[in-house]
């Protein structure tokens, strides 16, 4: 198995490569400026099917079994074709789905359950025991006693409903991922590419190396730092964790203490301005307002949060 992972790399690589082109050309207007008609669904649908195959795949370069490698692999190539199918036909698609056909059905069930499996492997069974306990309402409400029973939804209208309607996966947080969200994760990776980590770190050993608990004082300041830019936890421990466990480390603190410390501290950079997490971005999109405005608003609270 160790030597078939390079030709899976090569293939997670390629498709992260793909992906980040694919939301960049269109934050761009590439397509438009192109003389080509495309609708935000199909795009939506093109950047759900490699973001799902690059999951999968990212996955299979992690697993030792082979029956779960080639189950992976059947559900990357079925990620690529139910996706780029919508993508490709989703006008008469959509139109078809109106009728709820027997195909259509299993396509829409097929991107379900791969979205579903996606969500599992990203972002662990709780969330996925959510998506499921809202979809089992959709369809049992029913038996549920007053105020929260209802009329329940028929199963071929709820899967064709959460496969293509413009609210449901192909929606707002999709389309606000897939734009501005890269975009700003892309711009912020840019600039730490370029040497911004290590600024960020030079910068904390200056200023607080010489105090009392420096160490973690430093963490916590190069993790503000690097989430002004990165607005993710995890990219902010990797980025600064690497220099400031072993800092605090050998200043005295147990390894689980400075774990602890870089941890929260790295999470309070999807609070601080100007690049908040994915949550901000929802919120402006939902309400209606200004994003400068949600930054401003969030810009005491995250002080208040590092300060403490």
């Amino acid at each position: 198995m160790d030597g078939k992972r390079p030709s899976w790399n090569w293939l997670v690589n390629a498709n992260a490569i793909l992906l980040t082109l694919t939301a960049v050309s269109w934050a761009l207007e590439v397509p438009f400026r192109l003389g080509l008609v495309v609708y935000n669904e199909q795009f939506l649908a093109a950047i759900l099917g490699l973001a799902l195959s690059l999951a999968f795949l990212a996955h299979i370069g992690r697993c030792a079994s082979r029956s779960i490698t080639a189950i992976y692999a059947v559900m990357t190539a079925a990620a690529i074709a139910v996706c780029f199918y919508i993508a490709i036909a989703y006008p008469d698609f959509s139109f078809a789905m109106t009728f709820s056909p027997t195909w259509g059905l299993v396509v829409c069930a097929i991107l379900v359950v791969l979205v579903i499996e996606g969500i599992r492997m990203t972002s662990g069974l709780s969330l996925m025991i959510v998506v499921m306990v809202f979809v089992a309402y959709a369809l049992g409400r029913n038996v549920l006693p007053s105020p929260f029973g209802g009329t329940p939804a028929a199963a071929s209208r709820l899967v064709g409903y959460l496969a293509v309607d413009p609210n449901a996966i192909l929606g707002s947080p999709l389309m606000i991922a897939s734009t501005i969200v890269i975009a700003f994760i892309f711009m912020g990776q840019t600039l730490l590419r370029g040497g911004g980590a290590e600024f960020f770190r030079d910068i904390s050993l200056v200023l607080l190396g010489r105090f009392r608990g420096g160490a973690g004082k430093i963490a916590i300041f190069s993790s503000m730092l690097f989430g002004l830019v990165s607005g993710s936890a995890v990219g902010n421990v990797v980025s600064t964790g690497v220099m400031t466990i072993g800092i605090m480390k050998r200043g005295g603190f147990k390894p689980q203490v400075a774990a602890a410390i870089e941890a929260v501290a790295s999470t309070g950079g999807q609070i601080l301005p100007p690049v908040l997490g994915a949550t901000a971005f929802l919120m402006a999109d939902f309400i209606r307002v200004p994003y400068s405005s949600i930054a401003i608003a969030a810009l005491i609270p995250a002080l208040l949060y590092f300060l403490s």
